[in-house]
């Protein structure tokens, strides 16, 4: 990403890419005082598995714990009306329902609206292939850990250097999250656009991405093709993680949300430890706003095991468990909280794909 106003999945490979990018969050219990008081009162892609570090245990005897201050927490989710409408751009893609956009196998690049938050848009690609040539740039620029922040390398410079990391363009990432204004930022000053990016350039400009504080967010997602080892159920992972992020760049009162979970409730230790995987995944530690919200996108959405598992980061699964609770009783309402909180289907054995 850019500065710290970006966060890509990015899904790091079946990870979802070397970040190809996703989120978590936590919460010690204080006792059964302080439990008993929050269930009163209520919680206020890249995805590449690494290596699992030490565990952290579900404290064991009531201590002090952080909590959210009684005047900042209320005693249920806070009730936010609707954000109003953004004004209409002057190029609208067609509006479409995760269930549609899964639905689509496109031949060549499709872009929607997302219906429930129509300034997330979404690509969708035919290829990992085509996807890389559009945004492996825009990745290495504005996120990935060890690339410049103030120029974008040129493409057989960057193809040069994933190679060296063991990994290949094409799985960079499984898919891709930005501000409007992140991208906007790209073409100020890449130079040498390839075909896929000239393509990015025009719909930044119909969209009116150019214009100074456009509020919008641009997430991506390939269609399913044997060729790609992505089948129905690591696509539907991928979309939704990217879909968090994309409610995260577009919804103030989300954001708000994830920082302060991410500052009262996850532990310094807990937090340290999300740096440290989402370090490992390939995310720049320094951008603050990317790794909070990668760590709502892992912890909360990105529910498939061969993409995320709470051991990566150090987590017991029931302190995750525990955080998730939290999390989602205390978010804004909308679309993303009702998926968030609807039960997980069934998921393959948790396979690690290298």
């Amino acid at each position: 990403m850019s500065s710290e106003t970006d966060d890509t999945v990015r899904l790091n490979g079946p990870r979802l890419g070397e970040r190809s990018r996703f989120a978590r969050l936590w919460l010690y219990t204080a006792g059964a005082a302080a439990v008993a008081c929050l269930a009163a009162g209520g919680a206020w892609w890249n995805l590449r598995p690494a290596p699992a570090p030490q565990q952290i245990a579900a404290p064991a005897a009531p201590s002090v714990q952080p909590v959210f201050a009684p005047a900042a927490v209320p005693s249920a989710p806070v009730q936010q009306a609707p954000p109003a409408p953004a004004p209409a751009p002057p190029y609208a893609p067609p509006l479409a329902s995760e269930a549609a956009i899964l639905a689509d196998a496109p031949e060549q690049l499709a872009i929607y609206r997302f219906g429930p938050q129509p300034a997330v848009v979404v690509l969708q690609f035919p290829s990992l292939a085509d996807q890389a040539g559009m945004l492996n740039r825009v990745a290495a620029l504005l996120e990935k850990e060890g690339y410049p922040r103030d120029r974008v390398l040129a493409h057989d410079e960057l193809d040069a250097k994933i190679r060296a990391s063991g990994i290949a363009p094409e799985t960079f990432y499984y898919g891709h999250d930005y501000r409007a204004e992140d991208i906007a930022h790209f073409f100020t000053i890449a130079s040498e656009l390839n075909p896929e990016e000239r393509q990015l350039q025009d719909l930044v400009g119909k969209l009116g991405w150019r214009e100074r504080g456009a509020i919008g967010a641009l997430v991506s997602v390939v269609r399913q093709t044997p060729a790609s080892d992505i089948d129905a159920a690591s696509r539907a992972t991928i979309l939704r993680h990217e879909l968090s992020h994309g409610v995260y760049f577009t919804d103030p009162a989300y954001a708000q949300y994830c920082v302060r979970f991410w500052n009262e409730v996850l532990t310094a230790q807990e937090r340290a430890l999300f740096t440290s995987y989402l370090q490992r995944e390939g995310y720049d530690p320094a951008l603050t706003d990317l790794i909070i919200n990668e760590t709502q996108a892992y912890l909360i959405h990105t529910r498939d095991p061969r993409f995320f598992r709470p051991v990566d980061v150090g987590l017991t699964q029931s302190r995750a468990e525990e955080l998730r609770r939290l999390f989602i009783a205390g978010m804004p309402p909308g679309w993303l909280r009702d998926a968030a909180a609807t039960p997980a289907p069934a998921q393959p054995i948790p396979v690690r794909v290298p």
